[in-house]
């Protein structure tokens, strides 16, 4: 892992203690024990300067997700810091982060193995930072449905339709300008096998759910989506 250098972060501009959008100072409280009950935001160091183990930092709030991620876990591992300049020196360098390797290779360095190997806190981080629908903590339920909607199909057609697919290789498939029965799509399967062997099939029509069409199409994108609408006869009647 390549070692951080906190002055050549400074030097080179990457970090401004005082100037950053979220503003990181050593305005602190030297305290001799928390009271978690006030609603500050304590830290654990070996020296506080005033013969104590605590000090109180007034920006936490004011933190990246991704440092408060960190932070979060490295209290329920009972880190301390050296000192405040310590603290707040790491977290200037933590709230320069640009991506997940910075992240990796800092804690690396700084935290020990385990923060890596047994935790992945630098994916805690990336998840904080970038969030992903379902996994990361940040992220209200309205913004959850809101990225999930936005990788699902929409409806633009509502003509009836059947679209018998071969399960194994879904761009092979029948169309039909109606709801099939199940008796139907079964026979739409013989049409579909190829000299005598047996396959297996499913069907779309008009009637099934965008998240059950999402399920098998998978899109990462809006582009990919329509692509593969495309390449499976859908993009008649639907389209991200």
């Amino acid at each position: 892992m390549d070692n951080f250098d906190l002055r050549k972060y400074l030097a080179e501009g990457r970090i401004h203690l005082s100037e950053a959008v979220f503003k990181v100072t050593q305005e602190f409280e030297a305290v001799e024990e928390p009271d978690w009950n006030d609603g500050r935001d304590y830290v654990s160091v070996e020296d506080n300067g005033e013969g104590g183990e605590w000090i109180v930092d007034p920006n936490m709030k004011k933190y990246t997700p991704g440092v408060l991620s960190i932070l979060e876990t490295l209290e329920e591992q009972e880190f301390e810091w050296a000192d405040a300049e310590d603290y707040f020196g790491d977290i200037a360098i933590m709230q320069a982060f640009k991506n997940e390797s910075e992240a990796e290779n800092f804690i690396y360095d700084n935290f020990g193995t385990d923060y890596i190997d047994e935790l992945e806190l630098h994916r805690d981080w990336e998840d904080a930072m970038f969030p992903r629908p379902g996994k990361s903590p940040f992220m209200e339920e309205d913004q959850l449905k809101e990225e999930e909607e936005e990788l699902m199909p929409k409806k633009i057609s509502d003509e009836k339709f059947t679209i018998v697919y071969d399960t194994d290789d879904m761009e092979e498939y029948l169309a039909f300008d109606k709801i099939l029965s199940d008796d139907e799509i079964e026979d739409a399967k013989g049409d579909l096998s190829i000299q005598d062997e047996e396959i297996d099939v499913f069907a779309f029509h008009s009637n099934t759910p965008a998240n059950e069409i999402e399920d098998y199409l998978m899109a990462e994108d809006p582009e990919d989506g329509n692509d593969k609408l495309e390449r499976f006869g859908l993009s008649k009647y639907w389209k991200y």
